[in-house]
């Protein structure tokens, strides 16, 4: 544990805050992570992507006597570069039997860019001493394969395979407030 890490970036974040029963909120992260090694040499951190960029943003319609019930519409998009990897030796892995990384090409590659979009709606009424709110958050509604890591597999074939995050997840809910 010799080397240093650097981290340099900037953010920018735009918001409508809730009125008029809507809220918008975009934010822009534009970065560099980077460590050298106790050999002196400078990497890329393995969550070296370069950007992320979100947008979200909920509408809410009230109706019913003292607008007691209202439905909401919301959503989310991310997208941001990829993690950062390193090659797998490929005949040096097959003779260990485990994963052999190139060390010289530490976090030299990259996956590819990540996205994600998720909707969420919700159903709330307002009774006198509690609030009851039905909704349906949709996780991934595009089912994207992102990439989570890489992982070896000795005598697969191929040996060398792409993990990948959570796809489309539906989560149901109840929620009650008093």
């Amino acid at each position: 544990n010799e080397g240093s890490g650097k981290n340099l970036g900037m953010e920018l974040s735009v918001e409508k805050f809730f009125s008029n029963s809507y809220f918008l909120l975009f934010t822009a992260s534009f970065y560099d992570a980077s460590r050298t090694g106790s050999d002196e040499k400078y990497y890329n951190s393995v969550f070296n992507g370069g950007y992320i960029l979100n947008a979200l943003g909920s509408k809410e319609f009230q109706w019913g006597i003292k607008r007691r019930s209202s439905f909401s519409i919301g959503g989310k998009l991310s997208l941001a570069g990829g993690k950062r990897y390193t090659p797998i030796e490929l005949d040096a892995s097959e003779t260990a039997g485990e994963a052999i990384y190139t060390d010289s090409l530490r976090n030299s590659l990259q996956f590819t860019n990540y996205f994600r979009a998720d909707l969420k709606l919700s159903y709330k009424l307002n009774a006198v001493k509690a609030s009851h709110e039905f909704g349906l958050d949709i996780v991934n509604i595009t089912g994207r394969k992102n990439v989570l890591k890489q992982t070896y597999i000795s005598g697969a074939s191929p040996p060398v395979r792409e993990v990948y995050q959570l796809g489309l997840l539906p989560l149901f809910y109840y929620k009650i407030d008093f």
